[in-house]
This record gives C-alpha cells, structure tokens and sequence, in this order.
C-alpha cells in the first residue's frame, strides 16, 4: 500500500456506527481523499453531520464540481451513484431505486480505471453483495481492499463477498483505522 491517493469506504445495513468509528481515528491532514458510500434510508441526509461529529477532517457532501482532496471525508449523497475520474472529478448519477443498483461496484470500478494501485477500498457491514466486482476490479488494478471481519460486522454478507472476491486482509473497525494511518504514513 503505497501512494495511496484516495481511500473509500462503503457500508451498507449496520455502517453508521462503522463509518463513525473509522473516520474518527483519522487525524488531521490525512493525506488522502475519503469517500463514503453508505445505502441511506430516511435519516441518509444526517450522515454528513453524524460523521462531522466524529473527525476533525473536513466532511461535506459530494456535488456537482466536487473534486477529490486531500484530508477531506466526501460523502455521496442518498439517491446517487459516486464515480471518480482520473483527474479527481467526481461524477454523480441518480439511482433507479429498484434494488438493482450497485453504487459500489460502481464507485469501486471507476477507482480502480481512475487511480489503480493509488487507491484503497474498505468493504463494511452490509447485507449484499454489492462491492464483489468492485473489488475484483480493485485487486486486478493493484489496490487493495480491506474487509469488516465477520465477527465486528452487524450484517456479514457484503464483507464476506469482497473476501471471496480478492478482499484481504479482513480486519476489525481499529484494525482497518490503523491499515489507513499506515498507508497514509507510506504515501507522505
């Protein structure tokens, strides 16, 4: 894990006390950029202030001239679909609604095209495979990806698919924190 340029967690059922106690343990002036995808359900629009609470990075939702920076935790909001270019642009799409997207997978892809092995990728809790080719795609572009263990996930199942994908190591909440703060300290 070196160079790495941009960090993304995604969670899904049971991530806002994951999130949480992730970024937390960030410290000011991490050197990489944060996205953060969770599916949001009725309370998504507080998860900007819920996380803001929880680091001093700077959090704020993803827009329309959002570009990725350095120290910042950007947060996609509900509804839509987070892509980066190479360039550091993000994109955002709507979602269908239907189940059927898989934002993850997306957000993951279009990292692994955008910045390969200067990414990195964090599988949380969550109870469906969305990030499996998002994190094949990751692990064929050099990244790595890391994965909620089982045993700290409120839903395994998402975990577990990245695992079975290429995901590795899986690790606990201050396990994954502490793989970030390396990676920071080999890309400073």
């Amino acid at each position: 894990m070196s160079g790495i340029e941009v960090v993304a967690l995604v969670a899904s059922a049971g991530g806002l006390d994951a999130l949480g106690a992730i970024v937390s343990r960030l410290p000011p002036g991490y050197p990489a950029a944060v996205l953060v995808q969770q599916r949001l359900g009725g309370n998504g629009m507080a998860l900007v202030d819920l996380l803001d609470r929880e680091t001093e990075l700077d959090v704020s939702w993803v827009g329309l001239r959002t570009r990725l920076e350095p120290g910042s935790v950007l947060v996609c909001p509900p509804g839509a679909q987070l892509e980066v270019r190479p360039d550091g642009a993000c994109a955002l799409t709507a979602t269908q609604g239907n189940g059927l997207d898989l934002p993850f997978d997306a957000l993951f892809s279009s990292l692994a095209q955008s910045f390969g092995e200067r990414a990195l990728g964090v599988v949380l809790t969550g109870r469906s495979t969305d990030a499996a080719a998002g994190t094949r795609a990751l692990v064929a572009a050099g990244a790595t990806v890391l994965a909620q263990s089982e045993n700290s996930a409120e839903h395994a199942t998402m975990p577990r698919a990245a695992v079975a994908a290429g995901a590795g190591p899986s690790l606990g909440l201050e396990a994954i924190a502490q793989a970030l703060l390396e990676a920071a300290r080999r890309s400073g």
